[in-house]
């Protein structure tokens, strides 16, 4: 059983109330329509091994997702399925512009 130690000469912290806010896609537009075909085949070529058949079902499977939450489980998911880490530029960049979607007043700033 753990011990908690309370000094009674400080004020008692406040409580911290956690908000869970979701946020949800603010147009319909086809995810795979963000990408410019350039991108498409280079997301094609890096993260989806030359498989464009495998990459437009998983857009398509973004597009039933309607929070954001949802989308970046999903875009976790595949990509831990293909052993690509989330850090790897195209699945940032990837990943950055679906983020708009749901976050459309955002900037992305640097690299």
């Amino acid at each position: 059983m753990k011990k908690y130690i309370f000094r009674r000469d400080t004020p008692e912290p406040a409580p911290v109330v956690r908000r869970q806010v979701i946020h949800r896609r603010k147009d319909m537009t086809p995810v795979i329509s963000l990408f410019s075909d350039r991108d498409k085949s280079r997301f094609v070529r890096k993260l989806f091994r030359n498989d464009p058949t495998e990459f437009n079902t998983f857009m398509q499977q973004l597009d039933t997702k309607m929070t954001w939450h949802e989308v970046f489980q999903t875009i976790e998911t595949e990509l831990k399925t293909r052993k690509i880490d989330m850090e790897k530029e195209e699945a940032r960049q990837m990943t950055d512009r679906i983020y708009l979607l749901f976050f459309p007043d955002d900037i992305s700033i640097g690299a």
